[in-house]
């Protein structure tokens, strides 16, 4: 018997390529605007965007942030970008759910794009727990789903 290698997950790298081959084939997007943590999860994942988004022709700002005062300059750049393309997360879900409420809040209604660790129903949740802190408990989980649809255009699959 021969071996064979099976890759059964992706690295960060290769989510990023992920997402800047969905924006380019399936959404037939030309522009985006790349948000991302700056650490190695954030900045592995938009360089393996930014490599396959060049290969493309994908045409991208990308904003890192850390901290406080960095995150909202981040946030204002990208809700400020010109015909509003998409939004590609290089993130995890504790700095997603703030920063798209942000965006939203700013305007933005275009598609976002976002690595596995925030597609998931864990993250629907985690919306639905932040968003009931702001508007009370009569903010229902099915709220949050309509809202998870709104914020992702990812396809996502049961596991």
């Amino acid at each position: 018997m021969r071996r064979r290698l099976f890759r059964p997950i992706f690295n960060t790298g290769q989510i990023g390529a992920a997402l800047a081959n969905y924006l380019f084939y399936v959404l037939q997007g030309r522009r985006a605007v790349v948000l991302y943590t700056d650490d190695a999860y954030g900045r592995t994942l938009s360089a393996g965007f930014r490599r396959t988004a060049e290969r493309l022709g994908v045409e991208a700002t990308y904003h890192g942030f850390g901290a406080g005062p960095e995150r909202a300059k981040a946030l204002a750049d990208a809700a400020a970008e010109p015909d509003h393309p998409a939004v590609v997360l290089g993130m995890v879900a504790g700095d997603a759910i703030p920063s798209i409420l942000a965006l939203r809040r700013a305007g933005v209604t275009t598609p976002f794009l976002e690595p596995d660790s925030i597609a998931g129903d864990n993250f629907a949740d985690l919306f639905a727990r932040s968003r009931r802190r702001q508007h009370g408990p009569d903010f229902s989980p099915t709220t949050s789903m309509r809202l998870r649809r709104s914020c992702s255009t990812a396809p996502t699959t049961k596991r």
